[in-house]
């Protein structure tokens, strides 16, 4: 594994701490963005490793899904899961007065978590 792609991903888990932090704290907002910043540095583990780049979130979404779901590397549930999670993220990050609850933001730290064990198991093959 490049040393870049694995600085990728140990940033993944590091974020997935933060989210996991800030829902210890109950800021529920703030966990679903972290944790889609944790798959997000996951996805752009795979891409590193790949020798791809984009230049945008949708273009990580759409790479990643290029490169790993349809060819059957990953499963397109995990590809679902990181829709989600930026969808989200986008709702925690940009709308006001948008509350999420305490099992939205669970949800969204199990969903990254699984997100990122999925690319970190396709990396380590």
């Amino acid at each position: 594994m490049k040393p870049e792609t694995n600085q990728m991903l140990e940033k993944a888990q590091r974020t997935l701490e933060a989210a996991r932090r800030d829902m210890r704290a109950g800021d529920t907002g703030n966990t679903i963005s972290r944790a889609y910043y944790a798959a997000f540095h996951a996805a752009t583990a795979a891409l590193e490793e790949a020798g791809l780049t984009a230049q945008s979130h949708k273009g990580i979404h759409h790479l990643f899904h290029r490169e790993f779901v349809k060819s059957g590397k990953i499963d397109s549930q995990h590809n679902q899961a990181f829709s989600r999670l930026f969808q989200n993220r986008q709702e925690a990050d940009y709308t006001y007065g948008k509350v999420f609850s305490p099992q939205d933001a669970t949800d969204a730290i199990r969903q990254a978590e699984t997100f990122v064990e999925a690319v970190a198991a396709l990396l380590s093959t």
